[in-house]
């Protein structure tokens, strides 16, 4: 976990725009020495980045020692799951993408990832981080960062599993369980510009981390790649709270850890600045309690660096405290909490602390569990439906384990325990914590009074001892249903799997090692069993190796999976005997600077969508995008850096766990100046920000030396579906720009294009995109000179999502923007005029107003055009 060396700062050249002073946990870089504090982050330049995407390739040495049934192809799944977990993030302007193979050490103009293998300490798994650049760079928005130029994971050669508790760092194998996984999420994070935080996120230490496969990113680590990658209006469609953390006699306190819990959700945290100023961004609507408390001695954290490139310290040990409103002091007591109210855009500040300074940390590294009647699994899970049996029975609902909570085998310093989010918008008390001695450790359990089955959500854990307090977010959590058993495996006929079992459900997903099957057969319950908890579900297996045996765990969307009961035995699949797996790719050599498809075909392996990785071993070598078209056939672009190192690099084809490796399938050639360059991607020319082309669109083509090959330059294109040529109409042509009209009888889908002279491409087809028909206020039309004001909830009639009797399309694929401001919360509703319009209704943020504000909407990723309406300032409309 501890992060790469990085180099001094250099000189600074200050600007006259600066990234925010907030060091949140990111590392940090003040360009001033006297507040208010100008900082710049380590963070990967994103106009460096092929659409702004880093990429992680993995060593093709690999481990040496694996737990039985692990494999190497299950650790590099496991790798390209965590990758896609940050490329997710949607407020994150920076994608994140898995590479495939690489030769250890092979050098690379383009900044990227590289997961390495080496002699770790015995039971060590992994740390990571970023190297960057030494030099402040500026940003085209203004602001200042230290651009990343490479990033390293460094995992055990040894992955067999080591003694010590599965939640912890040191947990080394196999590669396709829960923790494997979540390790891998944590340390990307590091590698991407991230340090540790408190509030039980990803970005956690292991000690306190509550993620899970369900949830690999909580609201704490959104917010914090989304402030080092700002994007979609990210952070004005969230809140915000400021103030300043100082000792008694008002000295600032430095690297203070601040943190904004929701009651009956998620925690999001900061760290001081040196004159003890905070800000947190990035709040969900909702009333937050605020607590403040000093970082841990094990903390791990790389201290900020002053213009000289020298650490600043940070301050002493202080006693933690809730603020309890303007005129208080702080307190332990949850009556007195002060609840801070934050809307959408909106900002809540001066909600400061006065701190009194301790000598020494007393309570830290606090990890909850929950106890199987085999293991202890963290964080602790409470069956909401067991919650009042077991406090009638006096069975511990959770215990404890850290640093000055207990010492000896049966003694413990804490008064009491509180769950605040055992009620919504209350607490509950725990009947009276006892430590008992569970060697080698000492635990305390906690038993709390439930007057009620409790809702599903976290319960955040508040330790009172007699001279502090301890806040361990995500302490517990609330699920309804006991976790899933499988009790039988069967395999099929036509290659399928049915898992029958107890505790699943529809969302319920059954993977094999690192991947889940696809769906052959939905859940079905079990109708003859009266409890409603049996039922079984059959799954089409990732493509796998020959005679693979891959261990079966299935996994709800609650966050529990089928390891907590079956830890030592889980059911298994073996792979039929196949032949080595092989793939023949089309191109094996590519000028510098230069864009071309690649065919790769295969009789021996089976792509599959989403599954399937083409890479070539080297971050100046991209690959932009891949179509899965048949399971022996797959395109995709690939794009060679124009400062790409002159090199031969390795070839690889990852599909599930079928792996194929070329070594030096790849050149890297000078740039040949004769030949027409396409740059990608094509885009709409009357509207780029669209993203994507259809039939009948107007698309722009750009790069160098498109004339090459004739005056009159032709284009065709086609598909899989429709290999007959359909030539565009070209409107303009130059040697850097193409204009043409996507024929109106493509198919949609990938197409290729052909430049007459130049190298094929693949162009994405789209459906017609959605296009917003009117908007309305109160029933008032907007447009013109109608004015809206901020919080007044807008309506929407968008055409082009909804084809009935078919159903609207899921809020999940729908995005709201007003103002380049993303809007999280919307609804969609369908017109009682029986038309294919849909309705969609949202409240304007408070952080966007002005004359013609663009306000879209995309499904799909398929950008509307903007219409644009006025929004008054100050809160009044002209209705």
């Amino acid at each position: 976990m501890a992060r790469l060396k990085t180099l001094p700062l250099l000189a600074c050249v200050l600007a006259a725009a600066v990234t925010p002073s907030a060091a949140y946990y990111h590392y940090v870089h003040y360009l001033n020495s006297s507040p208010p504090y100008q900082a710049a982050f380590e963070r990967f330049d994103l106009t460096a980045l092929p659409d702004q995407t880093v990429t992680f390739f993995v060593s093709d040495s690999g481990p040496t020692s694996y737990t039985p049934n692990d494999s190497f192809p299950s650790v590099l799944e496991q790798i390209r799951n965590a990758t896609q977990v940050w490329n997710s993030v949607a407020s994150s302007g920076l994608r994140v993408a898995f590479g495939g193979l690489q030769v250890a050490g092979t050098q690379h103009s383009v900044p990227s990832g590289e997961v390495v293998f080496e002699e770790l300490q015995p039971g060590v798994l992994a740390f990571a981080g970023p190297t960057e650049s030494g030099s402040v760079a500026t940003a085209p928005d203004g602001t200042q960062f230290l651009p990343i130029l490479e990033s390293q994971i460094h995992l055990n050669i040894n992955l067999t599993q080591q003694p010590g508790p599965a939640y912890s760092d040191s947990y080394t194998g196999p590669s396709y369980s829960e923790s494997f996984f979540t390790i891998l999420v944590h340390e990307i994070g590091h590698c991407i510009g991230l340090q540790h935080t408190y509030t039980s996120a990803t970005m956690s230490t292991a000690v306190s981390r509550a993620t899970n496969r369900a949830l690999p990113l909580d609201a704490d680590d959104i917010a914090s790649v989304s402030l080092l990658y700002p994007t979609g209006g990210f952070p004005a469609s969230f809140g915000s709270i400021s103030g300043q953390v100082t000792m008694a006699g008002g000295q600032p306190v430095h690297m203070a850890s601040v943190v904004a819990i929701l009651p009956n959700g998620s925690a999001v945290g900061n760290l001081t600045n040196p004159d003890g100023s905070y800000e947190i961004d990035g709040l969900a609507p909702g009333s937050y309690w605020v607590y403040v408390h000093p970082l841990p001695p094990t903390s791990d954290v790389t201290l900020p660096l002053d213009p000289n490139g020298n650490p600043v310290p940070q301050s002493g040990a202080f006693v933690s405290t809730f603020y309890n409103g303007p005129n208080g002091s702080g307190t332990w007591d949850p009556s007195q909490f002060a609840s801070v109210p934050i809307a959408q855009g909106a900002s809540a500040g001066n909600i400061n602390f006065s701190v009194q300074p301790r000598a020494a940390v007393e309570a830290y590294d606090v990890t909850s569990y929950w106890w199987t009647g085999s293991s202890y699994l963290q964080p602790a899970f409470l069956n909401a439906s067991n919650a009042i049996a077991d406090w009638n029975s006096g069975t511990p609902q959770a215990v404890a384990q850290g640093n000055g909570i207990t010492s000896g085998t049966n003694s413990t310093s804490v008064l009491s325990v509180v769950a605040l989010g055992a009620v919504p918008g209350g607490w509950l008390t725990d009947f009276g914590p006892t430590a008992y001695a569970d060697p080698p450790d000492t635990l305390l359990e906690m038993i709390f009074n439930y007057p009620s089955a409790p809702a599903a959500f976290p319960e955040h854990l508040l330790f009172t001892l007699p001279d502090d307090i301890f806040v361990l977010p995500h302490g517990m959590q609330v699920v309804q249903n006991p976790p899933p058993v499988p009790t039988a495996v069967t395999t099929n006929p036509d290659g399928s799997v049915t898992v029958a079992g107890t505790g699943m459900s529809a969302a319920s997903l059954v993977f094999f090692d690192s991947l889940p099957g696809q769906a052959a057969v939905a859940y079905t319950a079990n109708q003859s069993d009266p409890t409603g908890q049996s039922g079984l579900v059959s799954v089409t297996p990732p493509p796998g190796a020959s005679s693979q045996t891959a261990t079966i765990t299935v996994y709800n969307s609650d966050g529990q999976n089928s390891t907590f009961q079956q830890t030592q035995n889980p059911f298994t699949y073996s792979y039929p005997q196949s032949n080595p797996p092989a793939a023949s790719i089309s191109i094996s050599q590519l000028p510098q600077g230069m864009s071309a498809m690649v065919d790769v075909t295969t009789s021996t392996m089976q792509f599959v969508d989403g599954m399937t990785t083409l890479g070539f071993g080297s971050g100046d070598i991209a690959v932009r995008r891949l179509w899965v078209l048949t399971p022996t056939h797959a395109v995709a672009n690939v794009t060679v850096s124009p400062s790409a190192i002159q090199q031969e690099t390795v070839a690889s084809v990852i599909s599930g766990f079928q792996v194929y490796e070329q070594s030096l399938g790849f050149q890297v050639v000078p740039a040949n100046s004769n030949l027409p360059q396409i740059l990608l991607p094509v885009t709409n020319l009357f509207y780029p920000l669209q993203n994507s082309v259809y039939p009948g669109s107007t698309a722009a083509l750009y790069g160098q030396n498109l004339q090459a090959a004739t005056n009159k330059p032709a284009i065709t294109l086609t598909s899989e579906s429709d290999p007959i040529p359909h030539a565009a109409e070209i409107l303009y042509t130059s040697s850097g720009q193409i204009d043409f009209v996507i024929p109106g009888n493509v198919p949609t889908g990938p197409a290729v294009l052909a430049l007459q002279g130049a190298l094929p491409i693949v162009v994405q087809i789209d459906p017609p995109p959605p296009a917003i028909v009117s908007a309305s206020d109160a029933g008032v039309a907007l447009g013109g000179s109608q004015a809206a004001a901020p919080s007044d909830t807008i309506t929407l009639t968008v055409s082009g999502m909804y084809n009935p009797p078919a159903a609207p399309p899921a809020a999940s694929r729908v995005a709201v923007a007003e103002g380049g401001v993303s809007i999280p919360v919307f609804a969609i509703l369908v017109p009682q005029d029986g038309s294919s319009n849909l309705l969609i209704q949202f409240a304007l943020t408070a952080s966007v107003t002005g004359q013609q504000v663009p306000v879209t909407v995309s499904l799909d990723g398929g950008l509307s055009t903007p219409f644009y309406i006025n929004i008054a300032a100050g809160g009044l409309s002209s209705q």
